[in-house]
C-alpha cells in the first residue's frame, strides 16, 4: 500500500506537481485508509526526489508481495469456487464408480 502511494507521489513530483491527498487517492488502484495515505504523503513531502527514488527501489520486492496479496483477494474467492466445483465433480465420479462396481459384481455372480 505504502509503495503505491509513494510511487504515485513520486510520479507527480517528477511531472512538476505537488502531490496532494486528493491527487494520490484518485490514482490509487485499491482503497487505502486515510491515515496511512496522509502519513505516507507527509513522509514523502519531507524527502528529496532522489531519496524517494531510493526508497522505492528498496521497497520494490516487499511491495510486489503486498500488491499480490491485495489482488489475490478476488483470485482466492475464484479458486475457492473452483475447488468446490471440483469437489462436487469428484463426489459425482465416486458415485458413478460405486454404481459401476456394483454392476460388475452382479454380472460376475
Amino acid at each position: 500500500m505504502e509503495y503505491q502511494i509513494i510511487n504515485i507521489a513520486y510520479q507527480l513530483i517528477k511531472s512538476g506537481k505537488q502531490p496532494t491527498v486528493a491527487m494520490v487517492k484518485a490514482k490509487l488502484s485499491v482503497a487505502v485508509p486515510m491515515p496511512i495515505l496522509i502519513n505516507t504523503l507527509q513522509k514523502v513531502s519531507a524527502m528529496s526526489p532522489q531519496k524517494i527514488s531510493q526508497l522505492l527501489e528498496s521497497m520494490q520486492p516487499a511491495a510486489a508481495v503486498a500488491e499480490r496479496q491485495v489482488t489475490d483477494g478476488g483470485e482466492l474467492s475464484s479458486l475457492k469456487a473452483q475447488v468446490t466445483q471440483l469437489q462436487n465433480d469428484v463426489d459425482s465420479l465416486k458415485a458413478q464408480l460405486t454404481n459401476l462396481e456394483q454392476l460388475i459384481k452382479r454380472e460376475i455372480t
